[in-house]
């Protein structure tokens, strides 16, 4: 859900969510790396503390 009222927060707060989202999934993705799977096979909580796996 968005916060914000006016349309260039509402963009600026979209903007924000993308780059949040790429940044998790990057730390997926290395995670993923680290430890010989695939990105999909990992969580979010693994992607964060990898001594889960």
């Amino acid at each position: 859900m968005l916060r914000c009222k006016t349309p260039d927060r509402v963009k600026k707060e979209i903007a924000i969510h993308l780059l949040a989202y790429n940044i998790i999934r990057g730390n997926v993705a290395q995670a993923a790396g680290l430890h010989d799977k695939l990105p999909r096979q990992l969580s979010f909580r693994i992607s964060f503390y990898p001594s889960l796996m």
